[in-house]
């Protein structure tokens, strides 16, 4: 039988690539000091490694300082935030496909990203995704597609924007000149 420790190791993710999106939802959830002594240091590394396995804060407190230390070290790559890719595995709805909704809903969800990453897969993937399988996705994938459909659909809507001023402007032009064309030709 496996001690307690050794299980606690092999659920533990050991990249950014193994961290779901539940889980990555979770840790964004976890409040941190920026200043911290030593105790709350620990306290904070039992919090994510209790969130990362699902694992109770209490049953994590058990073991020696030495194991939790061993279980913190797996999750050095933590330093470093997750890397956005240029392409992502879960496809997404293309801009042709975007309803104005769509792109409302778009920015409703820009405003709190992190906790509405789920959101944002389940109404922009080409894909039908269970809540579930949503989140057990990788948040790499996640966050490149998230990151790589807002710069898409921002730079279309700027697009659309200056298509719609140059087209306005366009119009005053003419109305303003119809008058002076009509007068001219009499």
């Amino acid at each position: 039988m496996k001690d307690q420790l050794t299980t606690l190791l092999e659920r533990l993710p050991d990249s950014w690539d193994s961290v779901t999106l539940k889980q990555f939802q979770d840790l964004t959830g976890l409040e941190f000091k920026e200043q911290f002594d030593e105790i709350e240091g620990i306290e904070s590394t039992i919090a994510i490694i209790s969130k990362l396995t699902g694992e109770s804060v209490d049953e994590i407190e058990l073991l020696s300082i030495r194991e939790i230390m061993i279980l913190a070290d797996k999750l050095k790559f933590m330093i470093q935030p997750p890397a956005i890719a240029k392409t992502s595995s879960i496809s997404f709805k293309p801009l042709d496909k975007i309803t104005y909704n769509d792109y409302i809903s778009f920015i409703q969800i820009q405003k709190n990203q992190l906790q509405n990453l789920h959101t944002f897969v389940k109404n922009f993937s080409t894909t039908e995704l269970t809540e579930d399988e949503i989140l057990q996705l990788p948040i790499t994938d996640v966050l490149s597609g998230f990151f790589l459909s807002m710069k898409a659909y921002k730079k279309y809507a700027k697009r659309l924007i200056l298509s719609t001023r140059i087209n306005l402007i366009h119009q005053q032009i003419t109305t303003k000149l119809q008058p002076l064309l009509v007068k001219m030709k009499r």
